[in-house]
């Protein structure tokens, strides 16, 4: 009987813990898309920014 507890909670435990690792790799890989997506748009933005700054300066979209 004791042994069969045992192991019913170690399965148990087991469970929780591949559970837990489950939810936090999804986390971690939420945070990760958002990472490269706010990098991804800040490098369009200031791109943006310098072909404006070029346009005022008087160069044309040729010349860009």
């Amino acid at each position: 009987m004791k042994t069969y507890t045992l192991s019913a909670f170690f399965d148990k435990i087991a469970g929780l813990i591949f559970v837990s690792a489950g939810i936090l790799t999804v986390f971690a890989v939420i945070i990760a898309v958002g990472v490269v997506y706010n990098s991804a748009r800040i490098g369009l933005q200031e791109r943006a920014w310098e072909l404006a700054s070029l346009r005022v300066l008087g160069f044309t979209r040729a010349e860009e």
